[in-house]
């Protein structure tokens, strides 16, 4: 017996029990806290760039590009060693290790008493950001049965979409620097709930590192939990020379998928950070950029479920479907720029482009996400995807940094 094989027991062949649906929506509320991390220094810049707040240091238009550089190499770092550290050592420890490592950092920041304190606390926040929101995705998916990635894949973009609507409200209500960074992060230690009703490690990476009986354990208290009786299940052992580790990733039959990723990862990441982070250029508010680039991206993650799941589209024609959009949209948008130069009547226009880009691109990329999650063996699929995300942080970082490369 295999792992989805014991799911369809532990799921009883039908729906998700309570217990699965449970830890998966506490899991769910991490892609939150992600989206608030990623996208804070769009709130905090008009308050960071004034000495308000009783501050003594405030921001140029130049070190907040640099802070937001600086946060997306802590996230490149953190998705790097995450995807080591979750191959090695399993999902669950690292898990709810970052979680309240990550909130206490927040609240530490609020002490921050120079430019370059700041830039040390976004470096440590990228970091442990990358961190929390690789092994979480990771975690969330391995305790499913595979029959229902796609729409568990699409449903964690989808509200990691409305984290970033909910922090733009939080940026529309509050103007304090310390406010925002408190309730950005303290309300997540509800994150750690699952831990005090015993969520098990990942019994697919404890399958892979030949750990069957731990495994076993796990298939049987998932099911007890979800109010199915289940006999300890005789699972597979993985194949001999098969054993876990991080140097199966240069495997050939891998290691051309992982560039492949790489490639799309990047891509997707250019686009999808340049666009949200610098949508406040787009429009007077960017609070209000913020929220419509967050509400655009949900029903895009309904359509690339609907185009994945068919028989024509499936995942590569859904993915080649998407990132063509992504160019149409960033086209356009570049000749609405060009062509309504110097027009007040031009932003709706540029808006509309730009956030036709999003959409494609936010499919885009749960698309990778869930394709790369499949392609990759348990082994090594913290890692393949920690690779594919760093090369994301780099596009990222471009995005980002596109007023000061053209």
């Amino acid at each position: 017996m295999d792992a989805d094989q014991a799911f369809e027991i532990v799921t009883n062949g039908k729906s998700l029990g309570w217990y699965s649906y449970y830890t998966f929506g506490l899991q769910l509320t991490t892609q939150i806290l992600v989206a608030f991390q990623m996208c804070l220094m769009v709130i905090l810049t008009p308050i960071l760039k004034n000495d308000e707040d009783g501050r003594a240091w405030h921001l140029s238009e130049w070190e907040v590009s640099l802070a937001s550089s600086i946060y997306m190499l802590g996230v490149m770092g953190g998705n790097f060693a995450m995807g080591i550290i979750a191959d090695t050592y399993g999902r669950k420890r690292p898990f709810f290790g970052v979680i309240p490592a990550l909130i206490l950092l927040q609240v530490f920041g609020i002490f921050c008493w120079s430019v370059h304190s700041f830039l040390v606390f976004r470096l440590i926040s990228g970091f442990l950001t990358g961190a929390l929101g690789l092994v979480g995705f990771v975690y969330q998916q391995e305790l499913l049965p595979s029959n229902i990635w796609a729409i568990s894949g699409n449903i964690s973009p989808g509200v990691f979409a409305m984290g970033i609507a909910l922090l733009a409200l939080i940026g529309q209500i509050f103007d304090s620097y310390s406010t925002i960074l408190l309730i950005s992060s303290l309300p997540f230690i509800t994150s750690l709930l699952p831990l005090l009703t015993g969520i098990p490690e990942s019994p697919r990476w404890l399958l892979a590192q030949n750990r069957i009986d731990e495994s076993a354990a796990v298939f049987v208290m998932l099911a007890s939990k979800n109010g199915v009786k289940m006999e300890l299940p005789e699972l597979k052992s993985p194949p001999a020379g098969e054993a876990a580790g991080a140097m199966m990733i240069f495997k050939k039959a891998v290691v051309f998928r992982v560039l492949i990723m790489c490639i799309l990862w990047f891509s997707a990441s250019l686009c999808y950070y340049g666009l949200t982070l610098n949508l406040s250029d787009l429009h007077p508010n960017p609070n209000v950029s913020l929220c419509l680039s967050g509400l655009v991206e949900i029903p895009s993650y309904v359509l690339a479920f609907y185009l994945m799941e068919t028989s024509f589209f499936g995942r590569r024609r859904t993915t080649s479907l998407f990132f063509f959009g992504v160019f149409l949209g960033c086209f356009s948008t570049v000749f609405a720029l060009i062509h309504h130069a110097g027009e007040e009547s031009s932003s709706a226009a540029i808006l509309g482009s730009a956030l036709f880009g999003k959409l494609s691109v936010a499919s885009a990329f749960s698309l990778i996400y869930i394709y790369g999650g499949e392609l990759f063996p348990s082994d090594v699929r913290s890692f393949g995807l920690a690779i594919s995300s760093c090369c994301a942080r780099v596009g990222g970082i471009l995005g980002i940094d596109r007023n000061y490369l053209i």
